[in-house]
């Protein structure tokens, strides 16, 4: 489902989707946002609940599904991927290594697989100079950071960030204006807070 609190208002009105929603991210038309579900991604107006398939679907779903994704500067759509443990009836299956694939999805349609043989893909997220990206393989336990090119939008030099962090796994994450990131830690009750050179 996805949520949406009126602060003005004290409201919540909420939507269902088919599928598990894992990511939404705004895009440059008014009104109109992008939803990430299990095997697909969705144009979709809030105002009228108009829902419009993108041109992208996830091959091989449901034996895999997408977990996380975001916007990037340069307005290209980053989803990544890993084997589907939501089972039938909604109940948790088992995750496994190396089904994952890190794709990079472009305004026009065009999709660019950028890393394959992950497991749990998470934290997509940009430095505020748009030069670092950062990205975790949560069963490797490890983030990782990447030289990104705002012109290109293309990712290279891949170099460990935080790895083997010792209270949970990597999941979500976001940056603050100073460029530290914010990893939420899956079975590790905590936030850990990285400076930009990964200290601590």
């Amino acid at each position: 489902m996805i949520h949406r609190f009126d602060l003005a208002s004290s409201t919540l009105q909420s939507w269902f989707f088919d599928e598990p929603v894992v990511a939404i991210s705004l895009t440059s038309k008014p009104g109109q946002m992008l939803v990430a579900l299990a095997s697909k991604l969705v144009n979709w107006w809030p105002a009228t609940d108009q829902r419009v398939d993108f041109e992208f679907a996830l091959s091989g779903y449901p034996q895999v599904r997408f977990n996380d994704g975001r916007s990037d500067p340069a307005g290209n759509f980053w989803v990544g991927s890993m084997k589907n443990n939501v089972l039938a009836d909604g109940e948790l299956g088992e995750a496994g290594k190396g089904e994952g694939v890190l794709f990079r999805v472009d305004p026009k349609g065009a999709v660019t697989e950028w890393r394959q043989g992950l497991g749990i893909s998470n934290t997509l997220c940009w430095s505020p100079d748009a030069r670092s990206f950062y990205f975790a393989d949560t069963l490797e336990n490890e983030i990782r950071v990447y030289d990104y090119d705002k012109a290109s939008g293309e990712i290279s030099n891949e170099r460990p960030f935080l790895s083997g962090f010792d209270r949970g796994y990597p999941d979500g994450s976001a940056i603050d204006s100073v460029g530290y990131l914010w990893n939420c830690r899956f079975a590790g009750s905590c936030i850990v807070r990285l400076a930009p050179d990964g200290s601590g």
